[in-house]
């Protein structure tokens, strides 16, 4: 489930709040518990929902039934990798993103041999589990931690310096690149900061721009003109470099590290656990082994992250570069006459009007996927 809109974004984060809610309450039926919090939480989902108006949606929804066919494989998963302990969980979403971890919950296992907090990123699918999206962001966020350690929300560290940076800091971001001898990768980020300056100027402030009917065309080529400029740059510029000092980057900001755990649900409750899946960790182990190489390529519209080992193809990711509208103008899934009022913005809105505060999130916009079936992880 991606936090595409508002109402996505919505959707996931109470996605979140269910999954420790059952999981909690499954404990809890199984006399595992840690503690006797789940109708606690249960409350906490629904207020959050109703509060945003879509307790309803999600109600009926293939991303809350996942979770309720999920939940008992999970916990067998859990009782089988940890016997005799008991078990809690903690919605952490907000904490983790503060300090630049991908989790969205914590697994608590208490026994005898064991006191663990396990960080666990949940991906909910609405069809299969056979591709993943690992990452999203945009150019700059994407370029810069591929480099650099992130301490926090658009916060990365200068490793050289041992000083913070942030990546909309243009002339301390820059800096930190030619302080690390990596002065070849400045233009990609002027280019890509040129590119998100024309893309508000004309889209979120043009008056040209005000309606949707009026841009869709253009919209639609600058994605694709930007987009292969900037892939054309990268492609080249990668090129240039040694990928072995990205390689670790790469499998941080994808999530393909043993730091933090993955939890894919599918349709029909069809679960990947990174925690106790065989596959996943051999694959892990495979990527981080010395003699696994980092090969970088443009492939259409796409960049590709290949790791390569003894020859052999172990696994490639693809990331599509694109621009995103992010809710720019205002299309509610039902077409209409006239104007009506958006709570939101505070101001009345035809169909497919520009939205004066939502347009300024207007951003470049790169994805993070990987074909888990193709890498023989799924079957």
């Amino acid at each position: 489930m991606s936090a595409g809109t508002d109402k996505d974004h919505y959707m996931q984060d109470t996605g979140e709040k269910r999954c420790v809610a059952l999981l909690q309450e499954e404990a809890e039926m199984r006399g595992i518990s840690i503690d006797f919090s789940s109708t606690d939480k249960h409350r906490i989902c629904n207020d959050y929902a109703r509060e945003r108006g879509i307790e309803e949606e999600f109600s009926k929804s293939i991303y809350n039934r996942n979770l309720y066919e999920a939940k008992p494989y999970i916990l067998d998963a859990l009782t089988s990798k940890f016997p005799n302990c008991s078990f809690g969980f903690t919605d952490v979403e907000k904490e983790n993103r503060d300090i630049a971890k991908k989790g969205d919950f914590l697994v608590h296992v208490r026994g005898e041999e064991h006191n663990l907090d396990i960080s666990v990123s949940l991906k909910n699918h609405k069809t299969s589990i056979d591709s993943v999206q690992l990452k999203s962001g945009t150019w700059i966020s994407f370029l810069v931690s591929l480099f650099f350690k992130q301490t926090g929300t658009g916060k990365y560290l200068n490793h050289i310096t041992g000083e913070q940076f942030l990546s909309r800091d243009k002339q301390d971001r820059n800096t930190a690149f030619v302080d690390a001898g990596l002065e070849c990768i400045v233009p990609c980020l002027e280019f890509a900061d040129q590119v998100q300056q024309e893309i508000k100027a004309f889209y979120a402030s043009d008056p040209q721009a005000k309606y949707w009917d009026d841009v869709s065309a253009k919209w639609k080529k600058d994605c694709q003109q930007y987009s292969t400029q900037m892939l054309d740059l990268i492609a080249e510029t990668f090129g240039t470099i040694d990928t072995t000092i990205i390689k670790d980057n790469v499998l941080k900001s994808a999530g393909l590290t043993t730091d933090e755990e993955i939890l894919l649900i599918g349709r029909n409750g069809k679960t990947l656990f990174s925690l106790i899946d065989e596959r996943y960790a051999a694959l892990l182990n495979e990527l981080k082994h010395d003699e696994t190489t980092l090969q970088v390529k443009k492939n259409k519209k796409n960049l590709v992250f290949s790791f390569t080992n003894n020859q052999k193809t172990i696994i490639e990711i693809d990331i599509p570069f694109t621009l995103q509208k992010n809710g720019a103008w205002y299309l509610s899934a039902t077409k209409y006459s006239g104007v009506i009022y958006h709570p939101k913005e505070k101001i009345h809105l035809s169909y497919g009007e520009r939205r004066p505060k939502k347009s300024n999130e207007i951003a470049t916009s790169i994805n993070m996927r990987l074909n888990l079936k193709k890498a023989r992880i799924v079957v």
